[in-house]
């Protein structure tokens, strides 16, 4: 079994030795820590230096520190081992960290470049991994009206139907519906398209409006519409760039909460695990109906703001958010602020298929603020994870197992 990424001290606890803001009892776990080893000393002796470099890149504007996001670099090579991959210096993985205290940033840019573990050869390596785990695809499946089903992959390029002057086109990873014809159908036909774990897709309505699918998920829509109302029902995550038209309001329902637009960017999560049903609006307003029992409640969301509905609750609330944070996915990143560590796995779990096994439950309660690669194995992402969360992760097959160091 794997381990990854075991650190020796907490790393902002150096940065308040070096910064002379440590109090006694601190100064005196720092004294004890050097003691132990000469491999201790050389880590803080290295540590300073690339703290002291980075205290100078700051002063002279190398960074902003003023930026939302800062972003790190650190590099690594692999050696190939037999049965392991062991990561043993630095190359090129990126992370980001979200509205950084100036005081904190000498401490993410050391953490981000460099980190020191010894292991039985005395060898300086990060991390050795005996199993990774690869990342979703663009695959889905696609339910036609008459429940026949067809498995879309990014390696054809095919038209699969004509229905009612609608073509339905599978384009790379794109679903496309394209009129041939203004005809309207003589009854509305339905097709559902489907990502399982694991996967992603795209989709184009036949009014135009752009669906970016995630992971896990499932949404029902007309081939086309009707002459009143765009209307399609969501289970799971997706981002919305809906087409305008003023004479037909969207609706998106999920569960007991539909989203009402003309014509707007927004991201709807409404994954059946989760407590909670998020709207994110990017660009443009739209209403947020919640339907409990015989009562409705109404809100009204401007970009920037988000929609959060409680599902053991039962009830709707309005809040400011990084939007990034929420529509990263479909550009290919996963974007964290403050996040609980069982949410951040609950969502690496749908995109890389795997189980997570807490030795603690406290642990699920830890926090993480970063931005990854969504098309980086699993490894990269748990790595930078560990790194700014003293926490270890081992791989197990495709078990993620989660301990405190």
């Amino acid at each position: 079994m794997g381990k990854m990424f075991k650190n020796k001290i907490d790393q902002a606890l150096l940065v308040k030795y070096l910064a002379q803001d440590a109090n006694k009892v601190e100064i005196a776990l720092i004294e004890k820590w050097l003691s132990k080893s000469n491999a201790n000393k050389e880590y803080l002796s290295q540590f300073k230096q690339l703290w002291e470099e980075s205290k100078n890149a700051a002063k002279y504007s190398l960074i902003d520190v003023n930026q939302d996001w800062i972003k790190v670099s650190y590099r690594f090579v692999e050696n190939q081992e037999i049965g392991t991959k062991k990561i043993s210096q630095i190359k090129n993985i990126q992370f980001y960290t979200l509205r950084i205290a100036a005081v904190l940033l000498p401490l993410l840019i050391v953490a981000g470049i460099f980190f020191i573990s010894e292991n039985k050869n005395n060898e300086n390596t990060i991390a050795v991994i005996k199993y990774d785990i690869k990342p979703g695809t663009k695959n889905a499946i696609l339910q036609l009206a008459d429940n026949s089903t067809v498995e879309l992959t990014t390696n054809e390029m095919k038209v699969l139907s004509t229905v009612d002057g609608i073509k339905i086109l599978s384009n790379k990873s794109t679903l496309l519906y394209t009129k041939e014809s203004e005809n309207q159908p003589l009854a509305i036909m339905y097709n559902t398209l489907t990502t399982p774990l694991g996967a992603e897709y795209n989709l184009e309505l036949s009014d135009g409006t752009k669906i970016w699918l995630n992971a896990g998920s499932s949404i029902k829509y007309p081939v086309q519409f009707s002459d009143s109302v765009r209307k399609v029902v969501l289970t799971g995550e997706a981002y919305f760039e809906v087409a305008k038209n003023l004479e037909k309001p969207f609706i998106v329902t999920a569960s007991n909460v539909d989203v009402r637009v003309l014509g707007t960017s927004f991201n709807v999560m409404a994954y059946k695990d989760e407590k909670i049903i998020e709207t994110t609006l990017t660009e443009g307003k739209v209403q947020i109906d919640v339907k409990n029992g015989t009562n409705l409640n109404k809100l009204i969301l401007n970009p920037g703001f988000q929609a959060r509905y409680l599902k053991n609750e039962k009830k709707i609330e309005k809040l400011e958010v990084n939007v990034e944070n929420y529509t990263s996915w479909k550009d290919g990143f996963f974007a964290f602020e403050n996040s609980e560590l069982e949410s951040i796995m609950r969502e690496l779990s749908r995109w890389y298929k795997i189980e997570v096994q807490f030795t603690n439950e406290d642990l699920k309660y830890y926090h993480f603020t970063g931005k990854l690669k969504r098309y980086d194995n699993i490894s990269k992402m748990l790595e930078m994870i560990s790194l700014t969360t003293n926490l270890e992760f081992e791989i197990d097959d495709n078990k993620i197992i989660i301990k405190k160091v």
